[in-house]
């Protein structure tokens, strides 16, 4: 149960989770605790959304489409498919797709503002 939440969550803020990491990062450094705090925040939002979250994609694709259907299974990592038609692993991944255009956008709004076009 406690990762289908929390996958839950990141993919629905996935795009929240990169600009609050990538605005840390750019943001200059203090030794102030707030501030740090905040950059421990920031590497934990990067892991999620560039780490882990891949990685728990890449688990559930490798397994068989009936495996997906399985209720416990389900339970445990249904965010990551949930509400998806399961007929071909295709349309399992519409939220990995989801996922990587997000990270595109925001790396494109951050990484290349010095030449917009």
């Amino acid at each position: 149960m406690f990762w289908n939440g929390l996958f839950g969550i990141v993919i629905e803020a996935y795009m929240e989770f990169l600009v609050s990491s990538a605005l840390n990062f750019t943001a200059p450094s203090s030794d102030q605790f707030g501030e740090l705090i905040s950059k421990y925040v920031s590497w934990f939002c990067t892991a999620m959304t560039l780490v882990i979250c891949p990685m728990a994609f890449y688990y559930v694709f490798k397994l068989p489409i009936q495996k997906l259907s399985d209720e416990h299974f389900e339970r445990k990592w249904g965010a990551l498919y949930e509400g998806i038609q399961l007929k071909n692993k295709w349309q399992a991944a519409y939220y990995a797709v989801f996922c990587g255009r997000r990270v595109l956008f925001v790396m494109t709004a951050f990484f290349i503002t010095n030449n917009p076009c």
